[in-house]
This record gives structure tokens, sequence and C-alpha cells, in this order.
């Protein structure tokens, strides 16, 4: 029987994030006011160049830790959105991601994201729904 030290039930995911980003601060970052988003530190960079970008967003809910922020990083995901425990990321956390991620500030600098959704049934429809608020 495996046994984990908790603070607080609710507070478990976000902390576990906060941790991550104290060990990984120059990579990664944790981004908005009570919100399991996990982007990496030079987003600003990116949105701000001038070639064409195309950002990949991905997540899902955190089983027994969120396991989606280790794939956030150069030449990997630029963000990751996890959820509570064992349940799908919020639509509104989802399009806050989208949001960060992207932009269309120029005509010469056109940031586009790609959501990368497993085969799990809130992702999917959370992920979905998410996608059609951004458009």
């Amino acid at each position: 029987m495996q046994k984990k030290f908790v603070n607080e039930l609710d507070n478990v995911v976000p902390e576990m994030l906060h941790g991550f980003s104290l060990l990984h601060n120059d990579s990664i970052k944790v981004i908005g006011p009570n919100r399991n988003i996990v982007i990496r530190s030079d987003i600003e960079q990116i949105i701000n160049s001038q070639s064409l970008q195309c950002t990949l967003i991905s997540g899902g809910g955190s089983g027994h830790s969120p396991a989606h922020e280790g794939y956030v990083g150069k030449g990997m995901l630029t963000a990751a959105v996890c959820g509570k425990v064992f349940a799908s990321p919020s639509v509104h956390d989802i399009l806050f991601a989208i949001r960060a991620c992207t932009t269309t500030k120029s005509a010469s600098a056109v940031v586009a994201c790609l959501l990368i959704v497993k085969n799990y049934t809130g992702d999917f429809i959370n992920f979905t729904l998410a996608m059609k608020m951004a458009r």
C-alpha cells in the first residue's frame, strides 16, 4: 500500500505543479490565478517572433500525479493543462491556455496552436468545446 503526504486535498495538483515549476524555473512556469496550466517560460518570445509558429497544447486529468507538465519544454509541448485528480481539465482552463499560446497581432506574426488530445471522453469533450470557443 502506497501512502502520500497531502496538505489539503483541493491543493494537491496546484502544489505539485508549483513544486515542479520551482525545479525547472528556467524553462517553465505556472500561469493564471487558480489554474493548473504549465507553460514554457519563453512563451512571449514565441508569440512575438516574426515567423509562423505553431504551439502545442496537451493535457488531461492528474492521476497519481500530474504527468503532462513533464512534456513541456523546447522541442516538446508549449503548454500542459492539468485537471484535478482523475478528472479532465476544465474548458475554461483549456481556453485560457489556447489564448496564452496564440496571437494574431500582425499578419507577419501568426501563432496558431495544435491541441493534442488523448482518447479519453472527458478530455475529448472539453478540448473540443474549448477549441470551438477559441475559434
